[in-house]
């Protein structure tokens, strides 16, 4: 589903995810440089601010996507990628995977921090890697999907670190259900989840605004185009990705929703870049037209 956009639009959309479908999901022979460092040398923090770069050589200039792994902002680890570089390689891309500072150590504002600071670190090192720093999506799977897109939505953080949304070509959410962090947390969440919550965001109600990438969806901020994926069958990522997909309508931002029909947040990100996989093909249809 194509928010904002005509019907030409929609059907080109349409046209190329079934030509897609005729391509091959192969691995790429890419190489993986594990471990770099993306924060200050004189950071305390090195230990937990460092990137896998999935790449096949340095002699071209590729777009580059950033994955935020989740786990609930004080789990998970950049490692778990399944086959998503082999998936996006081909499409001339390179693949990042960072870890950053957990929630129970540091906060919520610290580990947006960090996502802008591989931006950063993109950009200084594009030409070492081959990549393009002027084509960067952001990529995240649950709570990491939350901290990307804070990132696309409020510009604060990219502005201190002299960026702006002009940095980022695309924001890819998979299965986000704190856009709204008041409305899951008094409408949608569990007992359990709103323990959880609660531990990660606290109890004031304005922190839960402040931290809702729905509190800064506005026309003429230049927010980049959105990609939302999420699971039919869990309530909370459909009401959330479906109320602001229209947000982001209202503001003249693209949002492209990818419904999936598999049972839970894991699956989803698991599959992503399986052969055949129809949320895979739906989702590079989205990437290619933003590179």
């Amino acid at each position: 589903m194509l928010y904002r956009g005509c019907g030409i639009k929609l059907l080109i959309l349409m046209i190329f995810s079934l030509q897609m479908m005729e391509l091959s999901a192969e691995d790429a022979a890419y190489s993986v440089l594990r471990d770099l460092s993306y924060s200050d040398p004189i950071s305390p923090n090195q230990a937990d601010q460092k990137l896998d770069l999935y790449t096949i050589d340095n002699l071209e200039k590729r777009a580059v996507i950033i994955y935020v792994h989740g786990g609930g902002w004080a789990f998970g680890d950049k490692k778990d990628v399944y086959g998503k570089p082999g998936f996006f390689i081909p499409h001339n891309t390179a693949f990042i995977s960072m870890n950053y500072r957990l929630r129970w150590d540091y906060t919520v504002y610290d580990q947006v921090s960090d996502v802008v600071s591989v931006i950063m670190w993109v950009r200084t090192h594009a030409n070492e890697y081959g990549l393009d720093p002027n084509r960067i999506i952001l990529m995240g799977h649950a709570s990491g999907a939350h901290l990307v897109s804070l990132v696309g939505t409020d510009d604060r953080y990219l502005k201190a670190g002299g960026l702006s949304f002009r940095s980022l070509v695309g924001i890819v959410s998979i299965d986000n259900d704190v856009f709204d962090v008041p409305r899951h947390i008094e409408e949608t969440s569990s007992p359990v989840e709103q323990i959880h919550l609660s531990l990660i965001f606290g109890e004031d109600p304005e922190v839960w605004r402040v931290a809702s990438p729905a509190t800064y969806v506005k026309k003429d901020k230049n927010i980049p185009s959105f990609a939302l994926l999420y699971s039919i069958s869990n309530d909370s990522t459909r009401i959330q990705s479906k109320a602001f997909a229209k947000l982001l309508a209202a503001a003249d931002v693209e949002a492209i929703l990818v419904p999936d029909s598999r049972q839970s947040s894991e699956s989803i990100d698991e599959s992503l870049g399986t052969p055949g996989d129809q949320t895979s093909l739906a989702l590079i249809t989205f990437i290619r037209a933003k590179i």
